[in-house]
């Protein structure tokens, strides 16, 4: 890549790396409160309340996916493409489409999570009916949270939309529990689930209320004309559900997979260790945040030229980062585990493995939004339901001989699933969202 094309592209870009680094910013920042959350909960709730603990945290993460209904991916792509093409009316019918659907979802999770939770136990899975209750209620403060925020983020409004569930809730929790403990109350997994969901409750409702004047302030008056394209918005709901669910797999579901084959402390472990490969993909995900309505509204207008301007700015900010994160992971995984609990002080050969997945991940770039922002959604799902489902399926079996089998599956069906999207993005859309296009730009998409 010459001189030239950098600096070029550097400042062609300044709107996405100004959001960008807000978003980054946001991201590290809840990293470091996340890395505290953890080892705040995990010396406090001891290594077998904590594997329970991650593995019922893990299952309501997953429920966010699966109960949403794809409604904050989808609502945010439909509201980002009619803002792109001042379809204002149509706008406020996806943000009416999704807030219905969504409510429905919440009413399932109220009946959904509880039972799973009263026949997972049957089976082995760690938990009682009262912390799957406690769940229950988390994942519904979760996913109202990843609405408000997808919704705000086809508005621009990057740091409102981030900074509630990924990072302020993150030092808020603890604090309460050091609170509670310093007056001699008991943390159980239990009260460490209430507190969490009462913390991010709270947050919610703050943020809604931003969330609502803001609305006014796009879509003028609030009670404005409505357009609802029903029947195409629910076989796009259907796409992005199965799309989230089968994302989810790899992302939660793993975690409940081998907690149904490990000890809660090796689930503990396996969590722990997973959560901190999953930060080399953060330059990633805080580009992707500010990139996915940006992406949405260039394929409405048809600038796709600008996009590439975009990834080459990622590449740019994101390679360096995520290699000198990588090699700390290699070198130091066992003291970074130790940090967190003293008995995982053996595990950074998992970190390793785990970690190895998330470098392909980033070096591929946004390749899953670009396929889902352009209507790709059903190759999309075609790819990650084939992948995801097999690879849940073997690493919660090769569990049962540990922890290093799952981590080597877990990371080729992350690898074999990014090659496969970048591929296919490079074929039909003829867009390199890859570390590649350092190195083969085109002056034409």
């Amino acid at each position: 890549m010459s001189k030239k094309i950098f600096f070029t592209t550097l400042a062609s870009g300044n709107g996405f790396i100004s959001k960008s680094v807000i978003s980054f910013l946001v991201k590290i920042s809840g990293a470091v409160s996340t890395y505290f959350f953890l080892i705040f909960f995990s010396r406090q709730l001891g290594a077998e309340q904590f594997g329970v603990f991650a593995f019922i945290l893990s299952a309501a993460n997953f429920g966010m996916f699966a109960l949403s209904l794809g409604q904050p991916m989808l609502t945010m792509r439909n509201i980002s493409a009619s803002i792109g093409v001042k379809d204002y009316s149509k706008a406020r019918g996806a943000l009416l489409f999704g807030v219905v659907v969504l409510s429905l979802g919440i009413i399932a999770a109220l009946i959904l999570f509880p039972l799973f939770g009263y026949f997972s136990a049957k089976f082995g899975a760690p938990g009682n009916i009262y912390e799957y209750l406690a769940g229950a209620a988390l994942l519904i403060t979760l996913m109202i949270a990843d609405f408000n925020s997808n919704v705000l983020r086809s508005f621009g409004s990057v740091a409102i939309a981030l900074a509630p569930r990924d990072l302020i809730w993150r030092i808020l929790a603890p604090l309460v529990a050091v609170l509670m403990v310093y007056n001699n109350i008991y943390i159980d997994t239990r009260t460490a689930l209430w507190i969490n969901a009462v913390v991010l409750g709270g947050l919610v409702v703050i943020q809604f209320v931003y969330l609502f004047a803001k609305v006014g302030k796009e879509f003028g008056r609030i009670k404005g004309e409505y357009i609802l394209e029903k029947k195409k918005w629910f076989y796009s709901s259907m796409n992005f559900w199965g799309i989230l669910i089968t994302s989810g797999i790899t992302q939660h579901l793993m975690i409940v997979a081998v907690g149904f084959s490990l000890a809660p402390e090796d689930v503990g472990v396996f969590f722990v260790a997973y959560r901190t490969a999953s930060l080399l993909s953060m330059p990633l995900n805080a580009s992707e945040l500010v990139m996915a309505p940006m992406i949405a509204r260039h394929y409405a207008e048809g600038k796709l030229t600008e996009l590439s301007k975009v990834f080459r700015l990622f590449s740019i900010m994101a390679i360096v980062p995520t290699f000198i994160g990588f090699i700390i992971f290699s070198i130091w995984g066992d003291w970074i585990l130790k940090l967190i609990n003293p008995s995982y002080a053996n595990a950074g050969h998992l970190l390793t493995i785990l970690a190895a997945g998330f470098f392909v991940n980033t070096m591929t770039g946004p390749c899953g939004y670009v396929m889902l922002m352009s209507k790709g959604e059903k190759t999309y799902l075609k790819i990650s339901m084939t992948i995801n489902i097999a690879s849940v399926v073997l690493v919660g079996i090769v569990a049962f001989w540990g922890m290093i089998p799952s981590a080597f599956l877990l990371s080729i069906a992350i690898v074999a699933q990014n090659l496969i999207v970048a591929a296919w993005c490079r074929k039909n859309l003829n867009i390199e969202t890859t570390v590649a296009t350092l190195w083969t730009y085109k002056k034409s998409l």
